[in-house]
């Protein structure tokens, strides 16, 4: 018998998607809808500036060790864009990293044109333009420190306590 759910990446996404509309919805004052749509899973809208609408991308990871870094590939960019363009929003993509530990969750919001900028901008550092895509290296203490801090990303960070791995008298590991 297999230990491992193979279900679990496509809850992993379903979380993360959740958590972001949760987060846009209830805390940054958005409207927002879970569409799981090719380019875009949420669309969101400011609620005092409807003329202010997204579709956002999210990509949700889970990490063994604390060496976090995730790419944004060049297909899903011009899925998101094309999306985008289409519906008349502006494409942003999310970020929700967790770590091994399940101890904290880190999400991460940026306009995917700041993500852009930010990865050609050889000056800042956590964010990298490579042949495969845009990414986020969420590696370093001074990487983790300019993502976290730029006015162009929202960070949030999700902390978890009491985590137990007994669940209905059954030891298991996170």
């Amino acid at each position: 018998m297999n230990a491992k759910d193979g279900r679990l990446p496509k809850q992993l996404g379903d979380f993360g998607e959740s958590l972001v509309a949760f987060l846009l919805g209830n805390i940054k004052g958005h409207r927002v809808a879970i569409v799981d749509h090719e380019g875009a899973d949420i669309i969101a809208t400011d609620r005092l500036d409807s003329k202010l609408r997204y579709a956002i991308s999210v990509k949700s990871r889970r990490f063994k060790k604390d060496d976090a870094s995730i790419v944004f590939d060049l297909y899903n960019q011009n899925k998101l864009r094309t999306f985008a363009r289409e519906f008349d929003m502006i494409p942003v993509v999310a970020f929700v990293l967790i770590d091994g530990e399940c101890q904290c969750c880190d999400i991460y919001i940026l306009k995917l044109d700041d993500f852009k900028q930010l990865a050609d901008d050889s000056d800042f550092c956590g964010i990298g333009n490579r042949s495969e895509g845009l990414t986020i290296l969420n590696t370093t203490t001074k990487n983790k420190n300019n993502i976290q801090n730029s006015e162009k990303i929202d960070y949030t960070k999700l902390e978890f306590s009491n985590l137990t791995t007994d669940f209905f008298g059954k030891k298991g590991t996170l």
